[in-house]
């Protein structure tokens, strides 16, 4: 996975993550609600959620909606084999944690968000807790299992992920990614994710979809976009070795020189190179689909 991919993938987990470690409040049992679901647990059927449970926000009674936001939260948790005692601290805030609209439940030490729509968007359990299970990492095909399976109890249907990778440094974990498709074409900076602990216990589910300009009503060509690189090749065994690979697609993609700048129709420019030197490289380029003017340009390693 490249670098670029890997740190969004980081960011949108990280940025929960930092809510839950914010906002959640600590209740007596936190040994174990902070513990992370084992793999593979069986989900726990909820009816509804207690008396305790349900009206412990602020000491205040939750209303009908806030009960049934609270209950539907326990019902996910339970499924994902995570406990949800009755003395677990809730609230229940009307927006997301990035501050527009939508519901937030806190429950013990989970985080569940939905948008205004409704859509399920955040899932992640605070992780101070948990210490894996096992010292090696779960192979790829059980982690895609493990990550049908957690789909599957957030009543998410989805295909094979775009991507999976199993990310050592600074992070022990699983990370699969789907990307959003908008139009017929692919927006890797959006999507879903799903990030579970080397052993299979889930740490993270979420969905994400910014806002984009519209498409182009006329668009140059891939030969188009190429002439403007200036170099797009593919050679197998080149001089020493070489070996240089060039792909050309179109893609959503959002500047990231401007943090605000809207998703825009691009072509990206992908190229890498190695040799018998070990001389390596790559970059990513992207142009404006209609004008064909340079948004955004990335070294890969």
């Amino acid at each position: 996975m490249s670098k670029i991919r890997s740190g969004l993938l980081l960011t949108v987990s990280a940025s929960v993550l930092l809510a839950v470690g914010a906002g959640c409040v600590q209740s007596g049992a936190e040994t174990v609600a902070g513990q992370s679901p084992a793999a593979g647990a069986s989900p726990t059927a909820v009816t509804s959620t207690s008396s305790p449970l349900s009206s412990a926000s602020a000491g205040a009674s939750l209303s009908a909606a806030d009960a049934a936001a609270v209950d539907r939260a326990a019902t996910l948790v339970k499924g994902l084999g995570g406990p949800v005692p009755p003395e677990a601290s809730v609230s229940v805030t009307h927006q997301g944690h990035d501050g527009g609209p939508g519901t937030t439940v806190m429950l013990g030490q989970w985080l569940l968000e939905w948008d205004e729509s409704g859509r399920l968007t955040n899932v992640v359990v605070a992780l101070s807790a948990y210490a894996p299970s096992t010292t090696e990492p779960i192979s790829e095909a059980a982690a895609r299992t493990r990550v049908g399976d957690v789909l599957n109890r957030l009543g998410v249907n989805l295909g094979a992920p775009t991507e999976i990778s199993y990310v050592g440094a600074g992070s022990v974990d699983w990370r699969a990614h789907w990307s959003r498709m908008l139009d017929g074409f692919p927006v890797p900076s959006d999507g879903t994710i799903v990030i579970i602990m080397q052993d299979g216990a889930f740490q993270s589910y979420s969905y994400t979809e910014a806002p984009s300009a519209p498409a182009p009503t006329t668009r140059i060509t891939q030969a188009q976009a190429v002439a403007k690189t200036g170099r797009c090749r593919n050679i197998t065994n080149g001089p020493n070795g070489l070996i240089e690979s060039c792909t050309v697609n179109l893609e959503w993609h959002a500047s990231q020189a401007e943090q605000s700048s809207l998703l825009q129709l691009c072509w990206r420019i992908t190229t890498a190179w190695n040799d018998n030197d070990q001389n390596q490289g790559g970059a990513a380029l992207w142009l404006d689909a209609g004008t064909g003017e340079v948004v955004d340009s990335a070294s890969i390693s």
